[in-house]
């Protein structure tokens, strides 16, 4: 069982596993999944594992408008695409596909704050080719249209 000082280390140093380390042990499922959970916590905890992570999170950042596929990322660092995805998921709490997404929204924001470019030309350039479908997306994290995100936000200022 963990003493009193190492849960707060562990959530420091791996915040994502140890949500789902408490989340296991407070649902008592037993010591073999606490004990799966922390030997995964230290086997991603490698350095070189995460400087090979963040350098995958700068090539998104980099190429976010570009039609980009796991694999192309996961060949960034020469991991297999299987591999990168469980690593990063590990490592940021997030999938690969929940992080590109995360990027272009906080992009298509900015631009529809500061710009008074056309909804398609923006769903254009965070990476989207079909504007409905930039438009569901961006619904779906914002809980409004980009049009009305622009409108409202805009007031705001005002």
């Amino acid at each position: 069982m963990l003493n009193e000082q190492e849960p707060e280390v562990t959530a420091k140093i791996y915040p994502a596993q140890f949500g789902q380390l408490m989340k296991d042990e407070n649902q008592d499922t037993g010591k073999v999944t606490m004990v799966n959970r922390v030997q995964a916590a230290v086997k991603f905890s490698n350095p070189s594992m995460r400087e090979n992570i963040d350098q995958a999170m700068r090539f998104m950042e980099q190429n976010y408008p570009k039609d980009i596929k796991l694999g192309d990322v996961a060949r960034q660092i020469y991991y297999s695409p299987c591999y990168f995805s469980r690593v990063f998921k590990e490592l940021r709490g997030c999938s690969f596909r929940q992080y590109l997404t995360e990027i272009r929204m906080a992009q298509a924001r900015r631009l529809l704050l500061h710009s008074d470019l056309h909804i398609s030309e923006i769903a254009q350039r965070v990476g989207y080719h079909d504007v409905h479908y930039f438009i569901n997306v961006f619904k779906q994290w914002e809980g409004c249209t980009p049009r009305g995100y622009r409108k409202t936000q805009r007031h705001r200022k005002i």
